[in-house]
């Protein structure tokens, strides 16, 4: 498994020096004080809320995962919905206000909602602790919601980021890979563990919320929801 690390980093790494796609046109503000979600509850009951406005880089991958990527005046910003269902005929681009709520994060786009959650007990109060209800078409359900925030000053020396995290397989673990090239963080969870269904990392860090049959794992290389099996594979 080592051995496999080692050499996923350095595709990785190759992978990120070959690409160019242009990172910088994706640019948002946070918008978290003006925010009309934020402002209807109480945000102590959240970890990690937040909110930008601007333009966002949307796609869809085979894993079944569908990734917000967007960049505010010190970091690079990730979100995403794991294992998200139904989410083959989604098109979702251009401008619109995200809104993560730890459990569930809400994208409007100016002409619709679209609701994204893992579904579970404390995703239900905080969806009704702000009021929130959409069309049942535009709400979207998977095992785990997923926020990394990627500080811009350490990210210097990796260009064209985007350009390759939109080509892998999955955008969580890629992250995850490309924050430990050279193998440094230990096993185990630094935060969450088995039994624990939501956990986070602060600083340039992560957030991550998980369904029935996973738990949350989070490191300073990235936050994931795992299953036993997997989460034995990696250690």
């Amino acid at each position: 498994m080592k051995m496999f690390k080692f050499f996923y980093g350095i595709f990785i790494l190759c992978f990120i020096l070959s690409c160019s796609e242009d990172d910088s046109s994706f640019i948002s503000q946070d918008s978290s004080s003006n925010s009309s979600i934020l402002r209807n509850g109480n945000v102590s009951k959240l970890n990690n809320p937040g909110e930008f406005t601007g333009e966002f880089k949307v796609w869809k991958n085979e894993s079944d995962e569908i990734v917000f990527y967007t960049e505010s005046e010190k970091s690079i910003n990730v979100i995403t919905c794991q294992n998200c269902n139904n989410i083959d005929g989604l098109d979702l681009k251009g401008k619109g206000t995200l809104t993560f709520l730890d459990h569930s994060f809400v994208f409007n786009n100016g002409e619709k909602s679209y609701y994204f959650a893992v579904d579970k007990s404390e995703e239900k109060e905080i969806k009704s602790l702000f009021g929130l209800s959409f069309q049942k078409e535009n709400e979207y359900y998977g095992t785990g919601i997923t926020y990394h925030w990627l500080d811009k000053d350490s990210m210097r020396n990796i260009p064209n980021f985007l350009s390759a995290i939109i080509k892998v397989p999955n955008a969580v673990e890629f992250i995850i890979s490309m924050n430990d090239l050279e193998g440094k963080i230990s096993g185990g969870c630094s935060s969450g563990g088995e039994g624990a269904s939501s956990c986070s990392m602060g600083g340039g860090g992560c957030s991550v919320s998980c369904g029935s049959g996973y738990f949350a794992c989070c490191n300073p290389g990235g936050c994931n929801c795992l299953t036993a099996s997997i989460f034995i594979e990696q250690n």
